[in-house]
């Protein structure tokens, strides 16, 4: 019995798409991991005040970009992909407002963004 042409490709094509699918998941279960840390980390950064950082003037500023920033992220835009990389950069302003509270924390999403 011979396979029809379109059969056998039909079924690459679901092979293939089905392959496809398995190397996206991971991305998407570390994109939500990475949103989960980037949340634990809004809500540790809530907590300060004051305290002078580069360009920014005090840890209210730093949390309103960090919250616009985390929000776009989940709605999808992915156009500054080193914005988060930078903020938990060693010595940076993550390091500046949380101290050693943060570090761990701050480490994590770091690696989690290179």
């Amino acid at each position: 019995m011979e396979l029809n042409p379109t059969i056998y490709y039909l079924a690459i094509v679901l092979i293939l798409f089905g392959l496809t699918q398995l190397i996206r998941l991971p991305k998407r279960a570390s994109r939500k991991r990475l949103i989960y840390k980037l949340e634990k980390a809004e809500k540790m950064l809530s907590k300060y005040s004051g305290c002078y950082s580069g360009e920014y003037f005090s840890a209210e500023e730093y949390y309103n970009d960090f919250k616009i920033a985390l929000n776009e992220l989940k709605n999808g835009d992915n156009s500054k992909p080193d914005l988060f990389y930078r903020r938990f950069a060693s010595s940076y302003h993550w390091d500046d407002y949380v101290g050693t509270e943060g570090i761990k924390l701050g480490n994590d999403i770091s690696s989690r963004c290179s």
